[in-house]
């Protein structure tokens, strides 16, 4: 009888270890049967996925494909679907963005996408200026996209990252986008870039002066302020570096002190300075050059 009773324990702790190996082993092996899969099949995979987005970049280490915008409290979320070729891991930042020819740079993005995968990026719109966009009719968009390798210094050309710039891709629209055109005052235009003088307002201790910038060329040009004067009083702690998509116009915002005692910021009636146009990712945007100074 002992020994039914040894025989009967030893079989149930037996059977009662078989359903944990078996559930190991059988997960191994739907991984390793996913893994082939994935190398076998991954192009109708990843054509399948993104059937229905609009592919605005294509090269060997990656594609990106608009995909939707979508708001959330107080942004808008602007996403794309990225197909990582590469056994890296990609991080993407990005620092403008234009819908419909409107651009911003109040832009929080960085997202990483694990090698040989295929995932989603968003770009988070902040503190971007709501009369100028309409989200809910998209018809075109242009943006630049900054793609990193952070464990690799010789990722691309002995560099960890390189550039991407997307110039107005076009994005099927039933209905028209709603547009606000130019506005301000314009006291500068070039066959590159044109400027018109918005407003100024009052910013805790600082001043905000705020400039129309119509972008006319395929690069992302960065607005930095060298100087700058109103009502002929010169300006102090300036603090700008802004940049405009590519064939888009923007909002360009100068944040400065001055003493309200000799500027009314309500009534300006002149500006003076010095503004520097420049485009870093192309050596050759004026007389060899990556950049160039107006005076006005």
């Amino acid at each position: 009888m002992k020994k039914i009773i040894s025989m009967v324990l030893f079989m149930t702790l037996l059977f009662s270890f078989c359903p944990a190996y078996a559930e190991v082993q059988i997960g191994q092996g739907q991984m390793a049967s996913t893994d082939m899969a994935q190398t076998e099949n991954s192009e109708p995979a990843i054509a399948n996925q993104t059937a229905n987005l609009i592919e605005i970049f294509n090269d060997e280490n990656c594609t990106i494909y608009f995909y939707k915008v979508e708001e959330e409290k107080n942004r808008m979320n602007v996403y794309f679907r990225v197909n990582n070729k590469t056994g890296r891991t990609l991080t993407f930042q990005s620092n403008c963005i234009s819908i419909n020819g409107e651009s911003t740079n109040n832009i929080i993005m960085s997202d990483e996408i694990s090698p040989n995968s295929n995932g989603t990026i968003s770009m988070s719109l902040k503190n971007y200026d709501k009369e100028y966009f309409d989200f809910k009719n998209i018809s075109s968009l242009s943006c630049n996209f900054k793609i990193l390798d952070f464990n690799d210094t010789n990722f691309y050309d002995g560099k960890s990252s390189y550039s991407v710039t997307i110039d107005t891709v076009q994005i099927p629209c039933e209905n028209d986008p709603i547009t606000s055109g130019v506005d301000g005052i314009q006291f500068y235009d070039d066959e590159r870039i044109s400027i018109a003088y918005l407003n100024t307002e009052q910013d805790d201790e600082d001043i905000q002066v705020y400039f129309r910038v119509t972008n006319k060329t395929s690069d992302v040009l960065t607005i930095q302020c060298k100087s700058l004067g109103l009502n002929g009083e010169a300006v102090s702690n300036i603090i700008a570096s802004e940049a405009v998509a590519p064939h888009s116009t923007g909002n360009v915002s100068v944040k400065c002190k001055v003493d309200l005692n000799f500027v009314d910021i309500e009534n300006i009636t002149s500006l003076t300075g010095s503004l520097r146009i420049i485009a870093f990712d192309n050596p050759e945007l004026y007389n060899g050059k990556n950049s160039y100074d107006i005076i006005f």
